[in-house]
């Protein structure tokens, strides 16, 4: 019988709640929108000046990036199942799991307009704002939002980071996290997103789906599942080997 995670059901909805509410509140979001603010005009003045800084965060936010992150993650999870010396099956069974929930909640968020809101991208908002595509004629550089809440490039960071904290060490979780701050850097670079489109927007998607999926049976019941289809397409490959 598959276990409840009291912690992981419980606090990410009360950090989702928490993180809501002072965004919402009247007293509160002055200082959100002031981190928002501050935190713009830093990584925007990256780009203000430098040609090579440009072009290189023009290269980040290609859509080709997404194809590279997309084998970064797969590599990550091979080298760990590779250089494990126990359970290999079991890890298997954790990467799949892994990469269909990352990319069914990605499915869900972009195939409906419900979790988006109207909110104009920095862009749009700080006269001040360096647009990077006019600067940028090689490639079309997505620097302007006016649905800028959540972000799905987070949503996809910060989902795959969660799940590696579930399943790895400690080790590959601080290089998760790094891999994960430049995965969202592009977008809060060329101001398509504020930060609490990352932190509040894809952060509270992102806590619930793992509070529903890491807090109840329903993670462990699939990859148990997905583990036991393993061994029996191994049982039935050896099984045909031999036959022949």
């Amino acid at each position: 019988m598959q276990k409840w995670d009291l912690k992981k059901l419980f606090i990410p909805p009360l950090i989702v709640t928490f993180l809501i509410w002072s965004w919402l509140s009247p007293s509160i979001r002055p200082l959100w929108d002031h981190i928002d603010r501050n935190t713009f005009h830093f990584l925007n003045s990256w780009i203000k000046h430098n040609p090579i800084w440009q072009n290189f965060w023009a290269f980040a936010g290609h859509p080709i990036m997404d194809w590279i992150h997309d084998l970064f993650m797969l590599l990550f999870f091979y080298f760990h199942i590779r250089f494990a010396k126990t359970l290999k099956r079991r890890k298997v069974a954790e990467f799949l799991f892994s990469f269909l929930l990352i990319a069914l909640v990605i499915w869900i968020i972009q195939s409906t307009s419900f979790f988006y809101f109207y909110r104009k991208s920095p862009t749009l908002v700080e006269s001040t704002a360096f647009r990077l595509s006019h600067v940028i004629d090689w490639t079309h550089v997505k620097d302007v939002s006016k649905k800028s809440f959540p972000s799905d490039h987070a949503i996809t960071a910060l989902l795959f980071v969660s799940l590696v904290f579930n399943f790895m060490d400690a080790k590959k979780r601080g290089l998760a996290v790094i891999y994960s701050i430049f995965f969202c850097l592009p977008r809060l670079v060329a101001g398509a997103h504020w930060l609490t489109d990352v932190l509040i927007g894809s952060g509270s998607i992102v806590l619930l789906v793992i509070s529903l999926t890491l807090g109840t049976p329903f993670a462990s019941w699939i990859v148990n599942a997905l583990e036991k289809g393993i061994q029996k397409m191994l049982f039935q490959f050896k099984r045909s080997i031999s036959s022949e």
